[in-house]
């Protein structure tokens, strides 16, 4: 007998062997169907976010305001960078930022605080900055912290405080995160 006549009468006489053969391509086509069903809802999400985009630039295309809004956008940009400090390169600003910090530690009797200064990281975006990651770091001193943060707060310059920590283990302490921005003079705005 061949093999093909020895798998048939296999297959004809062993229920088992049809029932198991029958769940495997039943489970098997419910498998496809759920990984159709997926490609379908992946696909309908796909096209429904491509028809809401395509929307949008119809949209903003039939606008005539255009103009105003680049002169606007214009207008913002000044104003931001304004608002930046001016450094040369990455180190002067490292510089900068550290002696107008020792100023305001020195004039508000923190001599015990240091300064810690963070390398200067180029930041991409609409307008091109560097940020200068600054620590101070002292003991707790209540009344000098105050007067040295509302001092920091009449700056106009944009900068943010990322933390602010207080230690108390056998001397009160505490930890300042500041980041300045500035302008990267070498490279020119996206706006």
């Amino acid at each position: 007998m061949s093999a093909l006549k020895n798998m048939q009468l296999e297959w004809l006489s062993n229920i088992r062997l049809r029932i198991m053969t029958y769940i495997i391509l039943v489970s098997a086509l419910f498998y496809l169907s759920l990984l159709l069903q997926d490609k379908i809802k992946q696909l309908q999400t796909d096209n429904a976010r491509k028809l809401q985009n395509l929307s949008k630039v119809i949209h903003l295309k039939n606008e005539p305001e255009w103009l105003k809004r680049s002169v606007m956008m214009t207008s913002i940009k000044v104003e931001a960078v304004s608002n930046l400090r001016q450094a040369q390169t990455q180190g002067l600003a490292g510089a900068e930022i550290q002696s107008y910090l020792q100023r305001i530690l020195d004039s508000n009797k923190l001599s015990r605080s240091h300064i810690t200064l963070g390398n200067a990281e180029t930041v991409d975006g609409p307008i091109n900055l560097w940020k200068v990651g600054v620590q101070i770091q002292g003991p707790y001193q209540e009344q000098q912290l105050l007067k040295l943060l509302w001092q920091l707060n009449l700056d106009k310059k944009l900068f943010t405080i990322r933390t602010l920590n207080f230690t108390v283990s056998k001397s009160a302490s505490y930890s300042l995160f500041i980041d300045y921005w500035f302008e990267n003079p070498n490279t020119s705005s996206n706006i």
